[in-house]
């Protein structure tokens, strides 16, 4: 079969691109001709993205140009495209009939608060440019809310009038099912796991090797959306403790400074794998400390993106770890309880879920 995913392989980001390689890669594995649909966003002028009005502004672009090759490196490197780009709703209608399947998801692909920033990712990640013949699959989509309440009234319109023509609905989060059914009517929406988790830890050793690097184990902090300097405290606290180095990573930080950096997606991995702690709001993250059994900390993400914190949540409750949630007084105490972890009971979590999801691609002849 020949299929197509729409997802967001395009953001500079671990979690996005790792699970669009995992859902390839794992289609592939099944038999199937795969290929992630290569829709970008618009580049901004050449001069734009690298000159700004100071120089800390120049600094900042010249990070974030770094962080973009980096990661387009890695896509060269692991992921089949489509041999076309696409930038308009116009070009995307040349794939109308190309597939027999296209699939959107995983990742927050229907959320409004990513959607509604460039025209036309609404109609990508609702693959509304599908032909007759072409069969449109969501596979553990997610809106990035808990609940519709918290989504902008636009976005939920666009939605629940483009649901109505898929063949099949998987999201991700549990609460997405009844946020569906609510939204477009549809009671056959399914729970499905992230795509990271269709793959074994033994895959994943396979796919980084044996490559280390050469520091001894310590703390790895990986935290989105400027919450360092919550947890910075506590763990330099954890640090004292157990006398173990810290190093920080974060996609503004290209590792200018000592003890900072911005590393490939592989190597992200390895880092993780070899950590003796982690401590991270990433929900990818989380999954690979589970994936590893790297002790961890899962913090919460705080502001206006606070709903995201349901994702972890829910991940955490299904594998009997809640205790690694840890906010408020009692932070510190909860993250030094690291070696309390039920290893077993989650990897029986993470096949029960990978085995529910080969279930639910055999039923859909995927």
């Amino acid at each position: 079969m020949d299929i197509g995913i729409a997802t967001f392989q395009w953001a500079d980001n671990y979690g996005a691109v790792l699970q669009a390689w995992a859902l390839q890669h794992a289609l592939s594995k099944r038999g199937h001709r795969v290929e992630i649909i290569d829709y970008r966003l618009p580049d901004p002028p050449l001069l734009r993205r690298w000159l700004s009005a100071t120089p800390a502004g120049c600094i900042r672009k010249w990070q974030e140009q770094w962080k973009r090759r980096t990661f387009e490196s890695f896509r060269r490197r692991r992921l089949i495209r489509t041999p076309e780009s696409y930038r308009s709703v116009a070009e995307l209608a040349r794939l109308a009939d190309r597939y027999d399947m296209l699939i959107t998801g995983s990742d927050q692909v229907w959320n409004p608060c990513w959607l509604n920033q460039v025209a036309g990712l609404y109609e990508f990640y609702t693959l509304s440019f599908a032909g007759a013949r072409t069969r449109r699959v969501a596979y553990a989509a997610s809106y990035g809310h808990a609940e519709l309440e918290s989504m902008p009234p636009e976005g939920r319109a666009i939605l629940a009038d483009a649901l109505k023509a898929f063949d099949a609905i998987s999201v991700r989060e549990a609460s997405g099912v009844e946020m569906t059914a609510d939204l477009c009517g549809r009671t056959d929406a399914v729970h499905m796991p992230d795509p990271t988790v269709l793959l074994d830890t033994a895959e994943y050793r396979e796919f980084l090797g044996n490559s280390a690097y050469p520091e001894p184990p310590g703390l790895y902090v990986y935290m989105l959306h400027n919450g360092e300097r919550e947890v910075a405290p506590w763990v330099h606290a954890l640090s004292d403790d157990y006398q173990w180095p810290v190093r920080w990573c974060n996609l503004k930080d290209t590792g200018l400074r000592r003890g900072r950096e911005m590393p490939a997606p592989e190597k992200w991995l390895q880092r993780i794998r070899d950590a003796a702690f982690v401590v991270t709001n990433s929900y990818h993250c989380v999954l690979f400390c589970l994936q590893f059994h790297t002790p961890f900390a899962a913090v919460p993400v705080t502001g206006p993106l606070a709903p995201m914190n349901a994702r972890v949540l829910e991940l955490l409750d299904r594998c009997g770890l809640r205790d690694r949630w840890v906010d408020g007084s009692g932070t510190l105490s909860a993250a030094r309880n690291f070696d309390s972890i039920n290893w077993e009971e989650a990897d029986r979590m993470r096949a029960a879920l990978r085995q529910t999801a080969f279930n639910y691609m055999t039923a859909l002849g995927v």
